[in-house]
């Protein structure tokens, strides 16, 4: 009997055991606005990264029957939380399309998003084009920088400084990956699209949008194998 009894004990806990992964994506859909690390990877300059998700009616006009979908990245550059990517969603019904920036439309859980409300343009969906001499000049002592650069092999040379700090990350493909897993769990059914960009596109296309398709479904592209890869590069 204690035989039996350690067995259904063991697999007991190896249910309850969750993966960082799992961890990760059960805070992000609480959609709280709580800044969460994202431990694998940091900015080219060694920065931590955080990730931020919410999710609320409209703060201007609550009586609509609307919903914003943010999510966030920062990076923590001495002491403060520097927006470095976003996409937003509107949804309304089982609906959403994100073409449009929403920042203002949603509440600001932390002093973060308020660098982020103030941060971008129009459009729905960026990530940071600065590039590394910018970054450089905003951490410290430049040439001690580059000169780490160098050691770590990040550079080779001058040619390398105009180099994007936080393009080519899969910034992206993070944001829009978490935003997919939240639709879901909200039971949001389609994404639809009105005009995008070839690089746009592009991207969409890794979560299963075919050529001139205006709408996505939402089920489909979370169950893409991209999707969860696109998270756990961070997590």
């Amino acid at each position: 009997m204690k035989y039996i009894y350690n067995l259904i004990m063991k697999e007991i806990n190896v249910q309850q055991e969750r993966t960082p992964y799992q961890e990760f994506l059960d805070q992000a859909c609480t959609c709280d606005g709580t800044l969460l690390r994202l431990p694998k990877k940091t900015s080219l300059l060694g920065h931590e990264l955080f990730l931020s998700v919410r999710y609320s009616t409209d703060m201007l006009f609550p009586q609509l029957d609307e919903f914003f979908l943010n999510v966030d990245v920062f990076a923590l550059i001495n002491g403060e939380y520097i927006p470095v990517g976003m996409r937003d969603f509107q949804v309304k019904g089982n609906r959403a399309s994100g073409n449009k920036n929403m920042h203002q439309r949603l509440p600001a859980i932390h002093g973060a998003h308020v660098a982020s409300d103030k941060r971008w343009g129009e459009a729905g969906f960026a990530v940071s084009e600065e590039d590394l001499m910018k970054t450089a000049e905003k951490v410290g002592d430049v040439s001690t920088i580059f000169s780490q650069l160098r050691s770590e092999q990040i550079i080779s040379s001058q040619f390398d400084y105009g180099k994007k700090t936080y393009q080519e990350m899969g910034i992206g493909s993070l944001m829009t990956a978490v935003a997919l897993k939240v639709l879901k769990m909200k039971n949001i059914e389609h994404i639809e699209f009105d005009s995008l960009s070839s690089r746009a596109d592009s991207l969409w296309s890794k979560f299963g949008k075919q050529p001139d398709q205006a709408e996505l479904d939402v089920s489909s592209a979370t169950n893409q194998n991209y999707t969860n890869t696109a998270i756990e590069k961070f997590v």
